[in-house]
């Protein structure tokens, strides 16, 4: 059994807790993690995959596509057929057994500081 420890962004959109045929909590969605540096940086994909009480705890905290997290859990590397119903791949997944906020993402604008010339214009008291 491999262990791994990931920082990466939620790249899913679609991340809700499904119940699975055995009545258990799931839940399901892709990272990407950035590795390396300058010309030879790339973006690795990995499959995340919780259940039970920590798939509730990430439901409860409403991740959302673009939130820095950190996953720590067993690694697999799973078969499975693309969307074209042929093709045969493999991809990393990660069975999540603890997890992190780091850094969530927001949607808004930050609030625009208006720029002040300190010769000109009085400053704020």
């Amino acid at each position: 059994m491999a262990n791994i420890s990931v920082v990466g962004r939620i790249v899913s959109d679609d991340i809700e807790l499904k119940i699975s045929a055995n009545n258990r909590p799931y839940l399901r969605f892709d990272l990407a993690e950035r590795t390396g540096k300058g010309a030879y940086a790339r973006t690795q994909y990995y499959q995340v995959v919780s259940f039970g009480a920590i798939a509730s705890q990430f439901a409860k905290r409403g991740l959302c596509r673009g939130a820095l997290i950190s996953v720590e859990g067993t690694l697999e590397l799973e078969d499975y057929l693309k969307r074209d119903g042929w093709t045969r791949d493999k991809r990393l997944k990660v069975i999540a057994l603890r997890w992190r906020y780091l850094q969530p993402y927001d949607t808004k604008v930050p609030e625009q500081v208006p720029e002040i010339d300190g010769e000109r214009e009085p400053l704020p008291g």
